[in-house]
């Protein structure tokens, strides 16, 4: 069953709904005891947040900026990482836990390329 989300007004709230593809799906839910333990909120009404509902998925555009695990380094070693990426042309930020963050697609492909890196998810255009 798919996962609807919906959102309070004042965006502080956010709770997740399954329904079936052939039920009809709420544009608004009223917040109750299974949605929270704060009893001040129940009775709110939360309307559908679509933003929500697409975060974080491969298809949504809004991958970037991407944190890539297999990539990192220890974290002890992120000054030496800046100083590489500095001077082999592609600047990378990176996580305290020592994860690059790619900005893009391009980012990711030329950060690949002057590491000598293959990328087994990229797609055409992508360094291999």
């Amino acid at each position: 069953m798919p996962a609807y989300c919906y959102t309070t007004a004042d965006e502080s709230l956010t709770v997740m709904r399954f329904y079936r593809v052939s039920d009809d799906r709420p544009t608004t839910v009223t917040i109750g005891p299974d949605d929270t333990s704060d009893e001040g909120r129940h009775g709110e009404v939360a309307y559908r947040n679509l933003a929500a509902e697409h975060a974080r998925t491969a298809h949504n555009p809004g991958n970037w900026p991407m944190v890539s695990n297999a990539a990192s380094v220890h974290p002890d070693q992120v000054g030496e990482a800046v100083a590489l990426d500095n001077e082999r042309g592609v600047p990378t930020e990176y996580t305290r836990r020592g994860q690059p963050i790619f900005r893009d697609r391009g980012h990711r492909r030329d950060w690949c390329r002057a590491h000598g890196l293959r990328d087994n998810d990229g797609g055409f255009g992508d360094a291999t």
